[in-house]
C-alpha cells in the first residue's frame, strides 16, 4: 500500500494525470505477526471502461485513446536510474516472481535477472525462438504496468481517471506495451489501439513477455 501512495503522489506532482487522492493511510492492529495498511482515497463517480467502452460511440472511444495516449507519454517523461517502485521496494506485476523480484540496485542487475529467465525459458523450448536477450539500451521511464480497461475511470464529467497504481514503478520503456497486451480477453477494438496508446517499443520484446 505504501507503494502506491507514493507511485499516486508521484504522478499528482509531476504529471496532469487525473488520480484518486489519497487521504489516509490507516494501519490495523497486528494479527499473526503482521500489520495490513489500507489506503483511504477519494471515489471516483463513473464506470470503467471494461463496463462502457461497447456502449461509447466511436468519435468518444478515439478521444479517450488520444487522452491515455497523452497519459503515457506523459509519464514517460518521468525517468530515474534505478528500476522498480518508488519506494524502492522489491518489482511486483506480470512479469516477476509471485514474491516479487529485487529489489535491484541497478538497471543491469534487473537485466540479468530477465535474462537468467529467459535462459530457464529456452531449457524449456518455451520463448519464441528469434527471441533475443534483454539489455539496458531502453530509458527507465514510469510505468503503470497494468493500464487495462478495468483501472481506467470514465467519470460523469467526461475526465479519465487512471486507478491501481500498486505495480507502477521505474520499467524500460517497453515494459507498458507489454503490460498492455498482456490480456487476451479485451475487445478487438482496444486491442487494436494498444500500439497507439503506449508507444508501442520494441516488438521483439512483446513477443517475449506477452505471452
Amino acid at each position: 500500500m505504501l507503494r502506491e501512495t507514493h507511485a499516486i503522489n508521484l504522478v499528482r506532482a509531476l504529471t496532469s494525470i487525473p488520480v484518486p487522492n489519497v487521504r489516509q493511510l490507516v494501519v490495523s492492529p497486528a494479527q499473526f505477526g503482521l500489520e495490513n495498511t489500507y489506503i483511504v482515497m477519494d471515489y471516483i463517480e463513473g464506470e470503467t471502461l471494461d463496463e462502457c467502452w461497447s456502449k461509447l460511440g466511436f468519435l468518444t472511444k478515439l478521444k479517450v485513446v488520444w487522452k491515455l495516449r497523452n497519459y503515457v507519454s506523459q509519464l514517460k517523461r518521468v525517468r530515474a536510474t534505478i528500476p522498480g517502485p518508488v519506494d524502492g521496494s522489491e518489482c511486483i506485476g506480470f512479469y516477476f516472481t509471485e514474491t516479487g523480484a529485487g529489489p535491484f540496485s541497478t538497471y543491469e542487475d534487473m537485466i540479468a535477472w530477465f535474462n537468467h529467465k529467459l535462459e530457464v525459458n529456452k531449457r524449456w523450448k518455451q520463448p519464441p525462438p528469434h527471441a533475443r536477450s534483454f539489455d539496458t539500451s531502453w530509458p527507465l521511464v514510469f510505468t503503470h504496468q497494468d493500464l487495462c480497461p478495468r483501472n481506467i475511470i470514465l467519470s460523469k464529467d467526461g475526465t479519465l481517471y487512471i486507478v491501481d497504481w500498486a505495480w507502477a514503478g521505474f520499467y524500460p520503456a517497453w515494459f507498458e506495451y507489454a503490460g498492455m497486451r498482456r490480456y487476451d480477453n479485451l475487445p478487438a477494438s482496444w486491442r487494436f489501439f494498444i500500439p497507439f496508446i503506449s508507444g508501442r517499443e520494441s516488438p521483439s520484446y512483446m513477443l517475449r513477455l506477452a505471452h
